[in-house]
C-alpha cells in the first residue's frame, strides 16, 4: 500500500491511465449496517513511467459507503504496487488483501 508519506510515488499512481484498466473487480456488501460498493482495478506498469524497483502491477482500490442515517456517500481510495504479475494477483485478490473485497 502506498501512503501519503511517499507523495511523489502517490502522484504517479494517481496519474496512471486507470480508465484503460481491463483487469477489474467489484463487489457489493453491507459493512456495519451500511451498504458498500468496493472496486479494484489493476494495471501492468511496464512503460507507464512508474520508477519503482520490482514493480510489476499497480492497483487502485475504491470503497463507496453510504451512511444509513444521513444518506451521505463517502469514498476511500487506496493505491498499491506489487511485484506479482496478474496471473498471481488479480484485482479481486489485491482487493481482498487490501480492503477485504470478496
Amino acid at each position: 500500500m502506498v501512503n501519503n508519506n511517499q507523495p511523489s510515488l502517490l502522484t504517479v499512481l494517481r496519474s496512471l491511465p486507470w480508465s484503460r484498466a481491463n483487469a477489474r473487480h467489484a463487489a457489493r456488501s453491507r459493512g456495519h449496517g451500511r451498504p458498500e460498493l468496493r472496486g479494484a482495478k489493476a494495471l501492468t506498469v511496464d512503460g507507464l513511467g512508474l520508477d519503482f524497483p520490482g514493480a510489476v502491477q499497480s492497483a487502485r482500490i475504491m470503497r463507496f459507503r453510504a451512511n444509513a442515517a444521513t444518506g451521505r456517500l463517502t469514498r476511500k481510495t487506496i493505491y498499491a504496487i506489487t511485484d506479482l504479475p496478474s496471473t498471481q494477483a488479480s484485482p479481486q485478490q489485491l482487493g481482498e488483501n487490501l480492503l477485504g473485497i470478496s
